[in-house]
């Protein structure tokens, strides 16, 4: 029932972050596409985490993905905005994003790093689920981070996203 759920609260959190990106970026498809796919890679990574440490599926589990997605999706909305707005200035897709790349990258880490050093904070609590929680969220706003400098830009060229 919990993995049902999980599977549930996973998709519909991803098909909300879709929705609400292509309602940003109106009317394109290929941001919602370009900002949900590094979401998903992230999460999946994360249940390789709770398989590999045999976290298990659980009541309390079930919002820690969600609340990747949620958090996750602005490092991409960030780098996809400066993108948006580099391609004003100069229409080729190279150009606009190696330019978005060199100037926003370093921003989205910086901040990426901040709530990930806030979160492993928890990891020394003494309640271990506590603990678990926030390694793991640590690692799904780490993968986020990742994917927003490494994936978005290779869906950028790969869909021709313009803007």
């Amino acid at each position: 029932m919990v993995a049902t759920k999980q599977l549930q609260t996973f998709i519909i959190a991803l098909v909300g972050v879709f929705i609400f990106c292509v309602l940003t970026f109106f009317p394109s498809l290929k941001a919602g596409v370009v900002l949900v796919l590094p979401l998903a890679v992230s999460n999946f990574l994360a249940y390789s985490y709770m398989a590999i440490f045999q976290i298990g599926l659980t009541i309390s589990t079930l919002p820690v993905s969600a609340i990747g997605i949620g958090l996750g999706v602005d490092f991409g909305i960030y780098l996809l905005s400066r993108y948006n707005e580099e391609l004003k200035i100069d229409s080729s897709i190279n150009g606009a994003l190696i330019r978005t790349i060199q100037s926003y990258s370093k921003s989205i880490i910086n901040i990426a790093v901040t709530l990930v050093l806030g979160l492993l904070v928890w990891t020394v609590s003494g309640l271990k689920f506590q603990a678990q929680m926030g390694l793991m969220l640590a690692m799904i706003l780490f993968f986020n981070c990742a994917g927003a400098v490494f994936l978005v830009p290779v869906l950028v060229i790969f869909t021709k996203y313009r803007g």
